[in-house]
């Protein structure tokens, strides 16, 4: 991939054509990450927004900090 990626989630159920259309079209200022904790059936969602924090993305989706992301290279 070339490019960038902001909000990443998985979740625990399909999502229907409408919910990812009313995810993607939000104008009201609102995120995938203001309802993250409270969304049952987000497991996992990085919102790549704390900045750098030592190199860890927090997991903000219900399986918790046991799936934070480490970013940066790995050594050779």
């Amino acid at each position: 991939m070339d490019g960038e990626l902001d909000d990443v989630g998985i979740y625990a159920k399909v999502l229907s054509q409408t919910e990812i259309r009313d995810m993607a079209s939000q104008t009201d200022g609102a995120s995938q990450a203001d309802g993250a904790a409270s969304d049952p059936d987000l497991i996992l969602f990085w919102d790549f927004n704390d900045g750098y924090n030592g190199g860890v993305v927090p997991n903000k989706g219900r399986a918790g900090t046991n799936y934070d992301l480490l970013m940066g290279q790995l050594p050779k």
